[in-house]
């Protein structure tokens, strides 16, 4: 294994540090942008659904939504039900009406 001294380390570093900051910047034209944004397009061309699913995510999110919405609805009016109006006939509520119109006249 071969040596080498500080004075040569510091001197291949510094001729590498000065090559790093010496070198050109990169030059990107009108050419270079317009290539990149036809593979970008290129690109999200490929990713395109396929014809027979068109419309089908959107159908599928907004049958999703209104069965939330169904499903609020009949929770909430199962909640409010209190089960009062089971087994009432319309006869009693024919003779609290009489009572209440003797009440009045």
């Amino acid at each position: 294994m071969t040596q080498h001294t500080d004075q040569q380390l510091r001197k291949v570093e510094r001729a590498l540090a000065e090559a790093y900051r010496a070198r050109p910047d990169p030059v990107f034209g009108a050419d270079w942008t317009r290539h990149v944004m036809r593979d970008i397009r290129r690109e999200d061309g490929e990713r395109k659904q396929p014809v027979w699913s068109l419309g089908i995510d959107r159908l599928v999110w907004r049958a999703a939504s209104i069965g939330v919405m169904l499903a609020v609805i009949l929770a909430g009016s199962a909640m409010f039900d209190t089960g009062q109006d089971e087994g009432m006939d319309a006869a009693p509520a024919s003779d609290e009406l009489e009572f209440v119109a003797s009440l009045i006249e």
